[in-house]
């Protein structure tokens, strides 16, 4: 008879739930996401279904148990809410051998519910960030890179030294795989054995994460093709990443400077005249600076307007003695 602690069934054991309903339906039907949690790795995995129903349910179910056992992770025992038919119960032990429903309303029972909570916050902050004109229809193309920075902040059970990812996918090589920001809105280039001679040399696109197929490729939405494709040439418009703005004290700046090296080069400016534009260069960076300072000194529309009561009045003598 072979005995097994609680602590070593724990140990290799797998707890899986499903959220509710997406507000959006995704470009390719699916409505919910199947989360599991593994007590191995302390990683959290995710999976879109269409439906709630036992057959998106197996099949979201397989991909997963694949993904894990990929990982060199085998679970003898999964743990799970009370909704499952009888296929998919089928499939449970086909995948790990045992089983075990929580009691019914005790939700805290599933440590995936836990996992649950966490994989949606880390969702709805990453949908938060995304651009205004964003197709949300594309939710579901997110949730690789979605799932795979959610693991890199978690520590693994078995060893702590490491991440949840690097224990379930080895160590993430960023010059191999660079990530960037989901959703951002870039130019992708077109090859010229892809486009006609005058088309323009980039389409327009989101950046949906990176491929893990590739070396140094990302994978983007086209809106011409409406569909995935992956290039290594994307220009990303982060809207943070704006191109400096030139003043017009700049422009005097530059355009004297300029004024000078011509006279001088032209060899017929003796040293008074050369001192004199040198001064005039001066005159002209000196009214720039002060300009600036001007600007930064001038006082806000609130600082300016005095306050319609004056504090810290000290108290007058009464008129009429007591």
């Amino acid at each position: 008879i072979q005995i097994h602690s609680i602590q070593d069934i724990r140990a290799q054991a797998v707890y899986t739930d499903q959220t509710g309903r997406f507000p959006i339906q995704s470009s390719r039907g699916n409505n919910y996401i199947m989360f599991c949690y593994d007590t191995q790795s302390n990683g959290i995995l995710m999976e879109p279904m269409k439906s709630r129903k036992e057959g998106d349910m197996i099949k979201a179910y397989r991909s997963i148990m694949k993904r894990l056992k990929a990982a060199g992770i085998n679970p003898n025992l999964q743990i799970l809410d009370n909704e499952a038919s009888a296929k998919y119960k089928e499939e449970i032990k086909k995948q790990v051998g045992e089983y075990q429903l929580v009691p019914p309303n005790q939700h805290r029972r599933n440590i995936s519910e836990r996992a649950l909570q966490t994989g949606k916050s880390h969702i709805i902050s990453g949908v938060s960030g995304l651009p205004s004109n964003f197709p949300m229809q594309l939710w579901c193309l997110l949730l690789p890179q979605m799932e795979m920075t959610l693991n890199m902040l978690r520590a693994s059970n078995t060893t702590p030294k490491i991440s949840a990812y690097e224990h379930l996918n080895g160590t993430h090589d960023y010059n191999k795989h660079p990530l960037a920001p989901l959703g951002c809105e870039v130019q992708v280039y077109e090859p010229p054995q892809q486009r006609k001679s005058w088309a323009p040399r980039t389409v327009k696109g989101f950046y949906v994460g990176t491929s893990k197929e590739h070396y140094r490729a990302y994978t983007v939405w086209t809106e011409q093709t409406m569909s995935t494709r992956v290039s290594e040439t994307v220009f990303f418009k982060h809207r943070y990443l704006t191109n400096a703005s030139v003043t017009p004290q700049d422009w005097i700046i530059k355009a004297a400077t300029n004024l000078s090296k011509a006279l001088q080069q032209r060899g017929t400016v003796d040293g008074t005249q050369t001192a004199e534009l040198s001064r005039l260069v001066e005159i002209f960076q000196q009214q720039s600076t002060n300009q600036q300072e001007n600007k930064q000194q001038q006082p806000t529309a609130e600082a300016a307007t005095a306050p319609r009561v004056q504090q810290n009045q000290t108290a007058t003598q009464p008129r009429v003695p007591h």
